[in-house]
């Protein structure tokens, strides 16, 4: 549970809001390589999430645990132009794939599956809304059992600020704490 808490809390992290409340997208155009956000996370603690540019037609980030942006990362995100997750890696190399995307970055009712490492598939649907600052958003399987609910809100740059993440009984708290932006 806590890399899907993780998943979630990273594809959030870089979304992009306009002057209209209704654009969550990313904007890859803003990211410089090197530039990073650190979270300080109420289960998972501090991670500091870097961008580190282009591979084919995915944008990379490496994320870190802890005080220091060295070393291996904790895992590391592949995502589309919009910002919606294509491949979350962790460092023993276990891959979650999600087809098309995760809809992280969609308005609205967005189905996509996710593929787990041990090749299992689970259909989901992703609904996000629009709020002043920031983005809800809820996970159902598809017989529309609650699997994931939050919320984001972004910083000046539409990176992700303050916000939650709940599972169950389980919800953790986020908030940022830097930015490093060239």
């Amino acid at each position: 549970m806590q890399i899907k808490i993780v998943l979630v809390l990273l594809a959030l992290m870089f979304a992009s809001q306009s002057a209209v409340a209704q654009d969550i997208l990313w904007k890859p155009e803003a990211a410089t390589v090197g530039d990073y956000v650190t979270i300080d996370q109420s289960i998972n603690g501090r991670i500091n999430h870097v961008y580190r540019g282009k591979i084919g037609k995915a944008y990379v980030i490496e994320s870190y645990k802890g005080k220091k942006i060295s070393g291996q990362p904790a895992f590391t995100t592949y995502l589309d132009r919009d910002g919606n997750y294509l491949k979350f890696v962790s460092a023993d190399g276990s891959t979650f794939k999600y087809l098309p995307h995760d809809c992280k970055r969609v308005l609205g009712a967005c189905k996509y599956t996710e593929v787990r490492p041990d090749g299992t598939r689970q259909k989901l649907i992703h609904v996000a809304k629009p709020i002043d600052g920031g983005f809800t958003y809820q996970i159902t399987d598809e017989a529309g059992n609650l699997i994931f609910d939050g919320k984001t809100m972004l910083d000046g740059r539409g990176n992700a600020g303050n916000g939650y993440v709940r599972s169950g009984e389980t919800t953790q708290k986020y908030r940022l704490v830097k930015t490093f932006y060239q």
